[in-house]
């Protein structure tokens, strides 16, 4: 399945959102998506404090996910919205006369000024403001997340400039695209390049279309594609095109298996796999050598379980400098404590901590290496 953001969903269903997104903007909304507990902490006493009160928000339903009575939901957007997203699906009742709840998220994304779009003439723009959808809260199994990962990964995309000119450009490759902030990120930074973006999750393919489709351009090259890591990717490229850039924001939480203080299966969007989490990070490492264009770079964003009784050793770090096929540009932590809820559970359970890094790995060019099989 391959679809690109002027056809993944009907030309309807992406009109309802648009006009969403004008109403949400012009009301002010603003909601930088926390993580999943943080939301689960706040989403109690917020509740209590609408029913004591009687006031809804805009935010309240398309950010924190709460159910609103139809008579407070009506003040909120005008009629022949809330009439086009609840035939879309977006708004929807769990029993007939219910509260309506919203099947998506609508999050901000506030760019600073050192994020750039690159112009038709190769000046950079000012910062960009946007508006992206993902899944709901409570979050479920196959949930296309959007959260403090993805502040983090796009900032440290924007290092991408000090490694590559626009202009050299042509091919890019999001691998675990989620709902597409990546891959909608560096198409604007490189409106040149072809981009293509790939996950295994169908809901979160679907809403990467959507949101491309509502942020960028129509001439834009891009498009979402099912894959489990780069296994589709050899018949989406044409004959002899190598990928220039890979950007990746892989699951990196560790595998539940039934290990004392596990609480269920990881979900689709937070499983990294064995080695606590980085099984997914290092086969990209591994199998994105065979795709990058000789002197391409792999941005790799991803997170690093720090054992207590060797603080100083980062294990990922150790392996990447024993890979020969690349040269390291930068290994930078983006952040010392990431999900501090998982430290002395399960898998956990002599961590220290998680910190997220970012990577930036140069394919060596070494004549012989690296050909497409």
């Amino acid at each position: 399945m391959c679809e690109n953001n002027s056809t993944t969903g009907s030309t309807a269903r992406i009109g309802v959102f648009r006009e969403l997104l004008a109403h949400l903007q012009a009301a002010g909304y603003t909601f930088v998506c926390p993580s999943p507990e943080t939301q689960m902490r706040v989403v109690v006493p917020r509740s209590l404090q609408i029913a004591q009160t009687g006031r809804n928000t805009l935010e309240d339903a398309f950010g924190w996910s709460l159910e609103i009575q139809q008579e407070k939901i009506t003040e909120l957007l005008p009629s022949h919205l809330f009439q086009r997203l609840c035939h879309a699906g977006v708004l929807y009742q769990k029993r007939s006369s219910g509260p309506y709840k919203s099947s998506v998220r609508v999050s901000d994304l506030h760019l600073s000024r050192h994020h750039y779009q690159q112009s038709g003439n190769g000046a950079s723009s000012p910062s960009y403001y946007n508006y992206y959808l993902h899944s709901a809260f409570p979050v479920t199994q196959d949930s296309a997340f959007f959260g403090p990962d993805t502040y983090l990964f796009l900032d440290f995309l924007a290092l991408s400039r000090h490694y590559l000119s626009p202009r050299a450009v042509r091919t890019i490759v999001d691998v675990c695209c989620g709902p597409g902030a990546g891959a909608i990120h560096m198409a604007r930074g490189f409106p040149r390049a072809a981009v293509i973006g790939l996950d295994l999750n169908d809901k979160a393919l679907e809403l990467a279309g959507i949101n491309a489709a509502l942020a960028l351009p129509e001439s834009s090259d891009v498009r979402f594609c099912r894959s489990h890591l780069f296994s589709s990717l050899p018949g989406l490229l044409p004959d002899g095109v190598e990928v220039d850039v890979i950007v990746a924001n892989p699951p990196y939480i560790a595998s539940k298996n039934g290990r004392r203080g596990d609480t269920g299966p990881t979900p689709m969007y937070a499983d990294g796999g064995a080695s606590l989490g980085l099984e997914m990070s290092m086969s990209i490492v591994r199998e994105g050598v065979r795709f990058l264009a000789p002197g391409g770079v792999l941005l790799l964003y991803t997170g690093v379980t720090i054992v207590a009784a060797s603080p100083g050793h980062d294990p990922f770090l150790t392996w990447i400098l024993a890979q020969g096929q690349y040269q390291l540009l930068d290994y930078r932590v983006c952040h010392p404590d990431m999900w501090p809820e998982e430290i002395g559970n399960g898998a956990y359970v002599d961590a220290a901590r998680i910190q997220v890094v970012g990577a930036a790995l140069r394919k060596r060019n070494i004549k012989g290496e690296g050909a497409r099989g």
